[in-house]
């Protein structure tokens, strides 16, 4: 009988790192993205103001309100100034979709224009999403973005443009003196293309509220043609480094104790 070796070698245990990784995945699963083309919506029809949905652990309130009398909907856009679109707008398929013909462009600020806010039940600290296809023709849209109060204009981290092409771009910074955002310029992008389309990006801020406000800036003619925005899907980001630390940490401390009583 071969005799029983008094001194067996332990197994070898798992890194701490392997063992953090592998408790972090569930928490990594629950991320969810808000996918507009999979909340059962119809195509071109209105969404009501008030409507609720899913993103990341949180219930999303999408609200939107028309100020002054200037603006009408435009029915080639949908039944309403906020509708669903299953195609394409800024290369992106489904998407929610700003839509208005204005009467007169505004010389002296907004005075006719549609404000969209999504309000979250719970701080999200992973936010991005796109604007899609600002541009200019007789119209000029007019984009103004803010997260919890706060314009992101103002923070060059937060935002870029999708297209890095400075020439084919048909978004710039505006130049008006009455508002801080975006513009369109130079002409119509097509809808299978990301020539207007702006990059929001939050990560790290505890987002309670996103406001878009939306108008034709005086760049546009008199009379305007119908103009419309895109709202992309929302998008859960991975987490920053020294965030995903944070959150590592305690485990790797609980491991640390657990192992120091073997």
């Amino acid at each position: 009988m071969t005799p029983r070796n008094p001194n067996p070698r332990r197994r070898a245990r798992p890194s701490f790192a392997l063992m953090a990784a592998a408790r972090a995945r569930p928490l990594a699963a629950q991320a969810q993205n808000l996918i507009w083309e999979n909340q059962g919506m119809t195509n071109a029809f209105g969404i009501n103001s008030g409507s609720t949905y899913n993103y990341n652990g949180a219930t999303v309130t999408l609200t939107w309100q028309t100020n002054g009398t200037g603006l009408a909907i435009y029915s080639g856009y949908g039944s309403n100034f906020v509708t669903y679109q299953a195609g394409m707008e800024g290369g992106h398929m489904g998407h929610v979709l700003l839509g208005f013909d204005a009467a007169q462009e505004e010389t002296s600020g907004p005075n006719n224009f549609l404000t969209f806010t999504l309000t979250f039940s719970v701080a999200q600290s992973n936010l991005a999403f796109s604007i899609l296809d600002i541009d200019q023709g007789s119209w000029d849209d007019a984009v103004e973005v803010r997260y919890n109060g706060t314009n992101v204009r103002n923070n060059s981290s937060l935002w870029s443009f999708a297209n890095t092409n400075a020439s084919l771009r048909t978004v710039r910074t505006d130049d008006e003196g009455y508002f801080v955002g975006w513009e369109g310029t130079l002409s119509n992008a097509a809808t299978n293309q990301n020539y207007g389309n702006l990059d929001i990006n939050l990560t790290g801020i505890a987002v309670t509220s996103i406001q878009i406000r939306y108008w034709c800036a005086d760049d546009g003619n008199s009379n305007p043609g119908a103009q419309k925005i895109g709202i992309s899907d929302l998008y859960v980001t991975p987490e920053p480094p020294a965030l995903l630390a944070a959150l590592l940490l305690p485990v790797l401390l609980l491991l640390a104790r657990r192992r120091l009583r073997r």
